[in-house]
């Protein structure tokens, strides 16, 4: 991931209102996790192999972003990173804003000119699949303004250079401003798996396949509170892959589904009570490299005083949470 500008502050932490977005890099070579202070400004917590350590950055081309914005991210295999975040405009609208990470050094993202209309209560999700500037391509989620349906933008490359189009409306009867998570199974083409709440506070599970488009999956709808947040992710499984999806209600629980067993009873991860307001996101090993054979999983969540607290899921067992220390 290209350099990002050291941060000014003495002891940035994020916003109370603050979500949060995570990508490991090539190999496990890296992690980050962006987030947005009380002032406002997006930021990065970055950690190195090579280090063993965090550090905390600015992203200092992001001067626009809306409080309380949604953070959603996608990496490619050769270590890109696009960010994705929210501008707010007027009291009905938001649009979308892209930021780019090459060897080259940040930039503006090229869906920024299409100036994408989103609720503002809307959050965002997104997957990347193939080669950069070749096969690669994005998947990019939100709700619309004029009513509560989740839209979809893809991105592909045409002669190494980014096209964007936009996609068809997804099914259900998503509560406005519920959180939306998505997932590839795939590294090299996609099998979509997206998750959001519907309007009676039940989280659905829907798929997308080629030839199939968009069908209702095998998970039966979770109760949860309405506008808690929830976070999906891939790791890997014997041969193949699972999917885990984190949530909040009183404290933070795991379902997880198989190829062989389906979706799973959900479980506590560790009985820890956590804040309704308590945000997350993860990322697993899965989606760094495929050839990757280690079911690793990085949950990181809201913790006291503002805090974001790491915990990881090693071939079945959780450490305990620990707060990300830049200074340590």
């Amino acid at each position: 991931m290209a350099e990002i500008k050291e941060l000014s502050l003495d002891d940035p932490i994020p916003g109370r209102n603050s979500n949060y977005s995570t990508i490991m890099g090539p190999n496990g070579a890296w992690m980050v996790v962006f987030f947005q202070t009380s002032l406002g400004e997006i930021c990065v917590y970055r950690w190195t192999k090579e280090s063993g350590k965090w550090d905390c950055r600015a992203i200092s081309l992001i001067k626009d972003a809306s409080r309380g914005t949604p953070l959603t991210a996608v990496g490619f295999s050769n270590g890109y990173v696009h960010l994705y975040y929210l501008k707010k405009v007027t009291q009905r609208f938001s649009v979308i804003q892209e930021l780019v990470w090459t060897t080259d050094g940040q930039s503006e993202g090229t869906l920024n000119a299409l100036n994408i209309q989103t609720a503002p209560e809307s959050k965002l999700g997104a997957i990347q699949w193939g080669t950069y500037k070749t096969s690669g391509q994005i998947r990019l989620y939100y709700q619309n303004p004029d009513d509560t349906g989740i839209k979809e933008y893809g991105m592909h490359f045409k002669d190494e250079v980014p096209v964007w189009w936009s996609g068809k409306a997804l099914p259900g009867s998503p509560l406005l401003g519920t959180y939306l998570s998505f997932v590839n199974t795939q590294w090299d083409t996609h099998i979509i798996r997206g998750f959001w709440q519907n309007d009676d506070g039940y989280i659905d599970e829907y798929h997308w396949q080629s030839g199939k488009g968009w069908t209702a999956g095998d998970f039966t709808p979770l109760s949860a509170p309405k506008l808690a947040a929830f976070t999906a992710t891939v790791t890997v499984y014997d041969s193949g892959y699972k999917v885990l999806l984190f949530h909040v209600n009183r404290s933070i629980k795991k379902l997880e589904w198989t190829i062989d067993g389906g979706w799973k009873l959900e479980v506590d991860i560790d009985g820890d009570r956590v804040s309704p307001d308590s945000r997350l996101t993860a990322v697993g090993a899965f989606h760094s490299n495929h050839t990757i054979d280690q079911d690793e999983v990085y949950l990181y969540s809201s913790g006291e005083d503002n805090s974001v607290e790491e915990r990881i899921l090693s071939n079945g067992s959780w450490s305990a949470p620990t707060p990300i220390n830049p200074s340590a």
